[in-house]
């Protein structure tokens, strides 16, 4: 199911980029400007953008602040594919930043909501990262306009968690080969916050027999 995503939705992308960029030229005002042309270039056919990328610079400036003192970064958005002995289909990822004895995971957030502890759906995607680089360290770091909040992941509880939903992903693929009869298994919720006019038209599309 594919939904219409608002201006904050590429405001990550856009922090990424322009840290990425103020990293590699040593130059945060760069940085920045690279942030915001690359957040206009994503939201161009969006409207009401302006109080997102009002806030680019900050979420540049803070993280910069803090990424500026790490040494020895090897690469950015480094893609692994790992495969799991007992898993038929790789792993597939990508590392925000990739340092000699660390990963480090970017998230902007809109307010500090996560100083006691990271999101547990963050710390599962980054404990994949630690299959192909069980060496590094992994820490997910918020950041909001004002600051930055680093935590770092211990991944072997969330790897035996992530191995426990992909055997029971198995088993319920295994049901059928047909994706109709597995879809109609599961009704979807039409109060769903996550559901529009268009993710509805498409639910009709899939569970004809029902109404969305």
């Amino acid at each position: 199911l594919k939904s219409v995503v608002g201006a904050s939705a590429y405001r990550g992308t856009s922090a990424e980029n322009g840290l990425e960029f103020a990293i590699k030229n040593n130059n945060l005002e760069q940085g920045i400007q690279y942030a915001e042309k690359t957040f206009d270039d994503l939201t161009v056919d969006l409207k009401n953008t302006e109080k997102e990328k009002s806030k680019l610079a900050s979420y540049v400036q803070n993280a910069y602040g803090l990424y500026s003192t790490f040494p020895n970064i090897e690469n950015y958005q480094q893609k692994i594919v790992y495969q799991h002995p007992d898993i038929a289909i790789p792993f597939i990822g990508y590392i925000d930043f990739l340092y000699e004895t660390q990963i480090r995971d970017l998230k902007t957030v809109a307010r500090n909501v996560y100083s006691e502890k990271p999101s547990v759906s963050a710390a599962r995607q980054v404990s994949i990262y630690a299959w192909a680089y069980p060496q590094h360290e992994l820490w997910i770091d918020y950041v909001t306009p004002k600051e930055v909040i680093s935590h770092r992941v211990y991944p072997e509880e969330h790897q035996k968690t992530i191995l426990k939903i992909v055997y029971g992903l198995e088993k319920f693929l295994s049901i059928s080969k047909d994706t109709k009869e597995l879809a109609n298994i599961l009704t979807p919720d039409p109060d769903d916050w996550r559901f529009n006019d268009g993710i509805r038209q498409q639910c009709n599309t899939i569970w004809d027999d029902i109404t969305i």
